[in-house]
């Protein structure tokens, strides 16, 4: 074993053991990060209202994403949204969207994704159809450094200033694909509990559909025990979603 491969292995084991099982976000304080909302008007966009926010984008090389130490999360969450009664009244919104921008960022010693979405449809909550809002994805890339700014340096030690710096750890809950600029999601979500004027899923891969053809699926953890088949025909198999069904049914819930 050479000793590139014993240094990954022992930064996983130290994240690992530091990390637990990871708690849904509901107890974070609001960062402030307020932008003032601006309307855009051009020959393609019609009254497209900028509600994002701003957040520090951190950049890394692809060499260093390739070389990061990988690390899978687990979360608990409060409540349950697998089938589409608890998905709809856990929301505070429900979108279907397309990603215009998506970066990596860190909020309070965690990796997050960011996505900034113009929203195409809405089905439930007070955000419009043409907002630009920004949804924060729990998962992604943050140094070593980043890392013992928030748990210490007390398992870090050997590790020197530079190699804190250059060493990634890559943090998922699933083994989804990051979001890219011109993919579609529904997204069930409430107000972010970690930056202003965001958004978060209300629970992490139970809440984020990905347009695949004509549906839109949710992918869980390899290890997540799931019913094959919902016991509402809304989502199929407990994973997939449909746009028109979807609204369909949040117009019945609107009666």
């Amino acid at each position: 074993m050479n000793s590139k491969l014993i240094y990954t292995c022992l930064i996983i084991s130290i994240v690992l053991m530091l990390s637990g099982c990871q708690n849904n976000t509901n107890e974070l304080t609001y960062r402030n990060t307020k932008k003032e909302v601006t309307e855009v008007t051009n020959e393609n966009e019609t009254n497209v209202v900028d509600k994002t926010v701003n957040i520090k984008k951190m950049k890394f090389t692809e060499k260093q994403k390739e070389e990061a130490a990988s690390v899978k999360s687990s979360m608990s969450f409060a409540k349950s949204c697998k089938e589409i009664d608890g998905l709809y009244n856990n929301s505070e919104y429900i979108i279907e969207g397309e990603v215009e921008n998506t970066f990596f960022t860190v909020l309070y010693g965690e990796p997050y994704t960011v996505m900034e979405l113009k929203v195409n449809e809405k089905f439930k909550g007070s955000v419009n159809t043409n907002d630009k809002i920004t949804v924060l994805l729990y998962g992604g890339y943050m140094t070593v450094e980043q890392l013992v700014e928030n748990v210490g340096d007390k398992k870090f030690k050997e590790l020197s200033v530079e190699e804190r710096k250059n060493t990634l750890i890559e943090k998922k809950t699933t083994d989804s694909e990051y979001p890219k600029i011109g993919d579609k999601y529904i997204l069930f979500l409430m107000d972010s509990n970690l930056v202003e004027n965001a958004y978060d899923p209300v629970n992490d891969y139970e809440c984020i559909f990905k347009s695949e053809g004509k549906d839109y699926i949710r992918n869980f953890p390899t290890d997540e025990k799931i019913a094959k088949f919902s016991t509402q025909n809304v989502i199929k198999n407990n994973v997939s979603l449909s746009s028109e069904e979807l609204e369909k049914y949040c117009i019945t819930m609107n009666k």
